[in-house]
């Protein structure tokens, strides 16, 4: 058996705890579904059940508590270790692509100041050569260990499509509503991948991604997407997709350390960073 992902464990523990979903999220600074998508990965790889119901809530199983019981003093031990070299602290400046700032980045920011409370953290979207950390939406090489590869796809808003139906050969697409980031070469690849040759050069390019998305969703046109900056969106259905077809992207995120080299509290940001991207 495979080990269990620490989060999951994490969960179930301080379920154990303090008795419902609603406290242990609060604890943890996740939301409910989130609590309860990682209780399901833990009965998946444990292979038996974690909770029953019992009246509005839920309470344990036998095996769940006798689980907790045997992994609690690990986890009071890793407790007890990260709070021993947890003593990074002062100033760190993060410069930071836009897209991820705002959808990735963002949204989880209050679980690194949870662990680092004296790390005064300061997010920038704009470029900066003094920032001690870059994230980075730049052109992979075999010499850089991408954060996150990117997949391409279409995606428009869903009162766009009712009023300019999708046609289902790409080829048939107006050109001039389609929305560029940066270059027209990605919509010329993706189009390449659909057997489709259109003059590109009538779309609105755009030099971020935020007002791209902007457009797209007010129903200027179709763009392209991927899962990091448009999951918000297509969850909540102001955006959908149109068509099923990805492209990887040449492109990655990358992290790159600042010339002042990477100091304790660059190092937490680093750790912190690629914890949560594999969760």
């Amino acid at each position: 058996m495979s080990l269990p992902p620490l989060p999951s464990i994490t969960a179930l523990e301080t379920l154990d705890r303090l008795g419902s979903i609603k406290a242990t999220s609060e604890a943890l600074n996740l939301t409910q579904s989130a609590i309860s998508h990682k209780l399901k990965t833990l009965e998946a790889t444990l292979g038996f059940p974690l909770t029953v119901a019992d009246g509005r809530g839920i309470i344990l199983t036998s095996q769940a508590r006798q689980y907790v019981r045997a992994v609690r003093p690990a986890l009071i031990a890793l407790q007890d270790a990260h709070q021993t070299i947890s003593t990074a602290s002062g100033s760190l400046t993060v410069s930071c692509a836009s897209g991820f700032a705002a959808n990735w980045l963002a949204p989880r920011l209050s679980g690194f100041r949870h662990l680092f409370p004296d790390i005064a953290l300061h997010i920038q979207t704009q470029p900066n050569a003094n920032a001690d950390l870059f994230i980075k939406f730049i052109k992979h090489s075999e010499e850089t260990s991408p954060l996150m590869r990117v997949h391409f796809f279409p995606v428009c808003a869903p009162h766009y499509a009712i009023e300019n139906p999708i046609p289902k050969r790409a080829a048939q697409l107006n050109p001039s509503q389609l929305l560029h980031l940066h270059t027209r070469k990605d919509w010329e690849a993706w189009l390449h991948t659909q057997n489709a040759t259109l003059d590109t050069q009538n779309g609105v390019l755009f030099d971020d991604v935020q007002t791209m998305l902007a457009a797209t969703i007010t129903g200027q046109g179709l763009s392209l997407g991927d899962r990091l900056t448009c999951d918000s969106a297509l969850r909540s259905g102001a955006l959908i997709k149109p068509y099923g077809d990805e492209i990887l992207s040449e492109k990655a995120y990358v992290l790159e350390t600042g010339k002042a080299g990477k100091t304790p509290s660059a190092h937490a940001f680093e750790t912190w960073l690629i914890e949560q991207l594999t969760l």
